[in-house]
């Protein structure tokens, strides 16, 4: 077993942040390697079987050295950072020092085949930085950027779903909602199980101090595990990304809607009140909020919830008893008039 201890520091712990992903390529990166294996097929399976047949060869034997199905994943999130845009994460790319992604490459070399178009990277930038460049946006294309904008809504749900714990639970409530993860203030300790071909259960403890830098949470709808980033830019501070899978049917909603046109999704919304849901989601509501908030009962506002989010307008998360709702980008732009 490979045990990771992180301990925190007063300034650490002044700087705990939430940031809802860390962008669309970083979560592409984390795509990539779901896409490879065949855990969760119920959740995405459809999903999978649209996005191979996106990936040309070219691309598809990139993504397979970036993001293997088993083993560790080029530190590409890190190089990014967190970003809002595809070109703004591109950019960071193109701008990296060539010893620094020279470095991640050389590791990786040792680990697994090199696509013969990267090989350029382990003796100077050459044409092999553009490359990847242009594998990792071809990637964004085949499996995320038509399914982004709801993907998105469901992480910035889940950002808020932990705003709300971190407010109820405090830190705990975050830290220990995987069970790889142990929260004893102020240590924070992640968990790997061991390769099975060790027959000796052996048991190696890493440990690092974050020194000041505090945590970023992110959360990410691919990854299958939780992971912590260590960016190079000892300013910055260190980046716990956590899993959000979404429920069996908001997940099959994200695949099956996400192609369908804008007014097709805007044909449901039909009356006074359902708008008035619409409105009531802005702030992020749950269902009991937004029926004592339109004077309504549960059920009703449950329905037209359920009406607005298989239209593509809102986006629903289930914790436990509770369930919340939040507007999907289409949505604020149909609020917003546009």
């Amino acid at each position: 077993m490979r045990i990771r201890r992180y301990l925190f520091s007063v300034e650490d712990l002044a700087k705990i942040r939430l940031i809802t992903s860390l962008g669309p390529l970083a979560e592409t990166t984390f795509a990539l390697q779901t896409l490879q294996r065949t855990a969760h097929p119920a959740l995405f399976g459809a999903w999978r079987k649209k996005a191979r047949h996106r990936i040309p060869p070219h691309a598809a034997a990139i993504s397979r050295f970036v993001a293997p199905p088993d083993g560790v994943v080029m530190d590409l999130p890190t190089m990014f950072g967190a970003h809002s845009e595809v070109d703004e994460a591109l950019d960071r790319l193109r701008g990296l020092p060539h010893w620094m992604l020279h470095a991640e490459i050389d590791y990786l070399a040792g680990t697994r085949p090199m696509p013969g178009p990267l090989g350029h990277l382990a003796f100077g930038d050459g044409p092999g930085r553009e490359t990847l460049l242009q594998a990792v946006r071809t990637g964004f294309a085949a499996v995320l950027e038509p399914y982004w904008q709801r993907v998105r809504a469901h992480l910035e749900t889940q950002a808020l779903l932990a705003s709300r714990l971190l407010a109820t639970r405090g830190l705990e409530g975050i830290l220990t909602s995987h069970p790889s993860l142990t929260w004893q203030p102020p240590v924070l300790e992640m968990r790997r199980n061991q390769a099975p071909r060790d027959p000796y259960r052996r048991v190696n403890v890493q440990e690092y101090r974050l020194e000041g830098r505090g945590l970023s949470i992110a959360f990410s709808m691919f990854l299958h595990r939780p992971t912590i980033l260590h960016p190079e830019d000892v300013l910055s501070p260190f980046i716990l990304v956590l899993p959000a899978h979404p429920d069996l049917r908001a997940g099959l909603d994200v695949w099956s809607t996400a192609e369908q046109t804008t007014g097709q999704r805007l044909a449901a919304l039909l009356g006074r009140t359902r708008a008035a849901v619409l409105e009531a989601t802005a702030d992020g509501r749950t269902t009991s909020e937004i029926a004592r908030h339109l004077g309504i009962t549960a059920a009703g506002a449950s329905q037209h919830a359920t009406v607005l989010r298989e239209a593509g307008l809102i986006t629903t998360l289930r914790h436990r008893n509770t369930v919340i709702h939040t507007l999907t980008p289409l949505g604020v732009k149909l609020l917003d008039g546009g």
